[in-house]
């Protein structure tokens, strides 16, 4: 079941991204509900402490999903504020946060790859 509102919330902000202005306003904030964006991202940090703390290992799949869906949520919250789909407060948060988030994702790597390092040490091992 998680997999599927995983999938689905995914293919839904990717065609948003990809045509904004093809989705009316309340249909975006519909799809800016906890459970489509708040899933994926909730999903994305579950692996992440699946794979280092549980699994002991960094699984590439699970690589593969968390450089995929880190920025896909940042960017789609952020656009969302950033349009007003949350109201006027959310569109001067969104206007100071769109040029941060390349940051905001660079950081959220760097979050993954210390959690990883002081977890797996995994530098020695490429060595």
């Amino acid at each position: 079941m998680q997999v599927e509102v995983f999938r689905r919330s995914v293919s839904v902000r990717t065609s948003i991204l990809e045509d904004l202005d093809a989705y009316p306003r309340t249909s975006r904030r519909s799809r800016a509900t906890p459970s489509t964006a708040k899933s994926p991202f909730g999903f994305v940090v579950w692996l992440i402490g699946q794979s280092i703390y549980v699994l002991g290992t960094l699984c590439p799949w699970c690589l593969v999903v968390w450089l995929t869906t880190l920025p896909l949520f940042f960017i789609v919250t952020a656009r969302n504020l950033r349009e007003g789909v949350f109201g006027q407060r959310a569109r001067r948060v969104g206007a100071v946060l769109w040029p941060w988030i390349t940051l905001v994702t660079v950081a959220a790597y760097l979050v993954v790859a210390v959690l990883a390092q002081l977890r797996l040490n995994v530098l020695a091992s490429i060595v």
